[in-house]
């Protein structure tokens, strides 16, 4: 029975490896995530603060430990249509929509995209959010809003 034993080039092999497995607990953590979004906070912030418009800037947060898709239909003040925002959200990850003063915002399951893609209107429902002054730079859990 022989060992295997460790030449130059397995050794790197196995260093790769676990910079591998560490970049995939980083990423699994949602800890990467986490600090981006933290730095983009700060920017969005800071550029709102120098921007003088109506918009609301509302952030949702997976507050799970677990991978988490949503799908997100919002309807801005005179808009017709609507917007479907979908995202594959990891733990911990947040993601920002904007929109003016009363935009309506719905977190929706599948059956209920199905339906507002078969062309129902959802602002006969009870809107998730209604964006309000004091909703600027707001987090939303996800699993406390729908």
């Amino acid at each position: 029975m022989t060992l295997l034993r460790a030449t130059p080039s397995s050794s790197s092999h196995v260093w790769h490896r676990r910079a591998v497995l560490r970049g995939l607990v980083v990423l699994v953590l949602g800890l990467g995530s986490g600090l981006v979004d933290t730095v983009l906070l700060a920017q969005s912030s800071e550029q709102s603060s120098n921007q003088a418009d109506d918009n609301i800037e509302v952030y949702f947060r997976n507050n799970k430990a677990r991978f988490k898709s949503v799908a997100v239909v919002y309807y801005s003040t005179g808009d017709s249509q609507g917007t479907v925002v979908s995202r594959f959200l990891l733990p911990w990850q947040r993601f920002k929509i904007t929109g003016p003063l009363g935009t309506k915002l719905f977190v929706v399951d599948e059956a209920e995209l199905r339906e507002y893609q078969a062309g129902q209107d959802l602002r006969e429902r009870d809107a998730s959010i209604t964006f309000r002054e004091d909703d600027d730079g707001k987090v939303f859990d996800i699993y406390k809003v729908k």
